[in-house]
């Protein structure tokens, strides 16, 4: 939902994830993305193709957060993946792993309804950790822990049962969004003996082009759980609050 400025120093170094005049379309006080109007330069349009539907499209920003996100580290086919948190982000995380070739796939997520979902997108492990423990099931698959831990909750506590879940030499993929001053602890002795790489990732706008390509591959649509007309914006806002929905799209009549 931003939109680079293309001239500070971060844009000129082909970083405008790091953009510090990006304009946010959805806390913009004006003209922003309820409006009924807004003025965006061509740079950051992108075309889809005619055979992608608008539902579809809706996706393309979440499932770039994924993209980018592996872009930054080095997996490898056939890698096992463990991801904390089933919404939006970490559905995402795991069809972009399965589209990187990775191997067994864990998710952990408390609602239900969401692990339904990270079964259908290929998951090989879904693990409620309100009534299962995690790391035994991590052991089962590997009893070193896993190559690759996705922090896709934001939660400071999924921050700190990373680094166990993780095997030696491997990487812990921090997506989530959490409050700034909410604090994880975790052991520095533990990551340094480990080799544990912690990598941190927030957005680019850059990887919207990769991401509508590899699209063709997959159908991220049963991510869509409610749709609703503009006219009930209030409702759509409400809905998206509650747990049991994971993406929430308005519908137009075009």
């Amino acid at each position: 939902p931003h939109a680079a400025c293309g001239g500070c120093y971060f844009c000129q170094r082909g970083q405008e994830g790091f953009c510090q005049n990006a304009f946010n379309f959805l806390t913009a006080k004006e003209s922003g993305a309820f409006s009924e109007y807004t003025l965006v330069k061509a740079k950051n349009l992108y075309r889809i193709p005619d055979c992608m539907s608008f539902k579809t499209a809706s996706l393309i920003e979440p499932l770039s957060i994924a993209v980018h996100a592996f872009s930054l580290i080095n997996m490898q086919p056939g890698d096992s993946v463990v991801i904390q948190g089933g919404g939006t982000i970490g559905l995402c995380c795991l069809l972009i792993a399965k589209a990187c070739g990775a191997g067994d796939i864990i998710l952990s997520e408390p609602v239900e309804g969401r692990l339904e979902l990270a079964r259908k997108f290929g998951a090989d492990v879904v693990i409620n950790p309100m009534k299962n423990g995690l790391e035994a099931a991590v052991r089962k698959v590997c009893k070193y822990g896993m190559d690759l831990t996705i922090e896709a909750a934001g939660n400071p506590k999924t921050c700190e049962t990373s680094i166990p879940l993780t095997k030696s030499g491997g990487t812990v993929l921090v997506v989530g969004v959490a409050p700034p001053d909410k604090l994880s602890a975790i052991s520095f002795g533990d990551i340094n003996k480990r080799e544990i790489h912690i990598i941190g990732s927030n957005w680019s706008p850059s990887s919207f082009d990769r991401t509508i390509a590899i699209m063709r591959h997959f159908d991220p649509d049963p991510m869509i759980t409610h749709e609703f007309p503009l006219s009930d914006f209030k409702a759509a806002l409400q809905t998206q609050e509650d747990k049991s929905a994971v993406k929430t799209t308005f519908v137009f009549d075009l």
